[in-house]
Formats: structure tokens, C-alpha cells, sequence
């Protein structure tokens, strides 16, 4: 339900909120963000269609910013710089990688409210606790480093 491409089908709808990577609206009180949209809209005539737009960013981001530390594109390299980042400052929100962790279980959203049919950022929430990694990875997970 990321996006509001689908608002028309449901006129006037309140009380609905949804969990978003950020406000695609224009009004996330991330300036960051804000200017990523900005740029956005300048390249591709329209604001992101969903917040989906922001992970694919973020990944280069993270990617780039390795590769820059590392001072190489050599993976090993890259991958030993971002499992430095500890609560690393990136677009929509900080990072941490470990050697057994890859995956986000602990991240910043923000949730966008609909009230009259539009919507607009309403507020942040992030989880008190990192996901354990059995839940996160399920029953079957294997620690690979013993």
C-alpha cells in the first residue's frame, strides 16, 4: 500500500496508516529526503511513486560510501567497510552491519496517515528492540561464524 497511486479507489478514506521507509510528500522532516525527492522529480517529472524508491537509493549509498573507505570496488574490501557501520547516518535513517548480520532488524519508519483521502506524514516509529535473529532469519537459522 506504499504510495498513493491507489487512493482514488477508496474516496475520502481516514484512519488508515501504513509504515513507510519515508514521506514520498514532500513532508518528511528528514531534509534529506525532502531534497532526494526534489531531485527526483527534477530527473523524472513526478515526485517517487512509493517509498520503494528509497531502499534501491540506500543501497548505493551504503555501497558507495564502503567503496570510498575501502579505497577499492574490490568486494571483500567493501564488505569488511560496511560491516564497520554502526548506526551509520544514511537517507532514511541509520545503518548498522555486523559480520552475522546483513539484514536490517532495527530501522526508522515513517508513517504516513490518510485522512480526507490525502496523505501525509504523521510521525516515526522504530522498534524498542532489535528483531531476534531467530525470528528474523526463522527456525532454521545456522550461525555460520561459531
Amino acid at each position: 500500500m506504499s504510495g498513493s497511486y491507489w487512493l482514488d479507489t477508496v474516496p475520502d478514506l481516514s484512519g488508515h496508516y501504513i509504515p513507510e521507509h519515508a514521506s514520498i510528500h514532500g513532508d518528511d522532516p528528514r531534509p534529506e529526503v525532502n531534497e532526494f525527492n526534489r531531485r527526483y522529480k527534477e530527473r523524472f517529472g513526478e515526485q517517487p511513486p512509493s517509498s520503494y524508491a528509497y531502499p534501491g537509493y540506500l543501497v548505493i549509498q551504503m555501497w558507495a560510501l564502503a567503496a570510498e573507505r575501502a579505497g577499492t570496488l574490490e568486494t571483500d574490501a567493501v564488505i569488511a567497510e560496511l560491516e564497520k557501520f554502526k548506526d551509520e547516518p544514511l537517507l532514511i535513517g541509520s545503518r548498522t552491519f555486523t559480520s552475522d548480520l546483513h539484514h536490517q532488524n532495527y530501522a526508522p519508519y515513517a508513517i504516513i496517515g490518510v485522512e480526507e483521502g490525502k496523505p501525509k506524514y504523521s510521525g516515526s516509529f522504530t522498534i524498542s528492540e532489535p528483531v531476534p535473529m531467530d525470528v528474523l532469519l526463522g527456525k532454521r537459522y545456522v550461525h555460520l561464524n561459531p
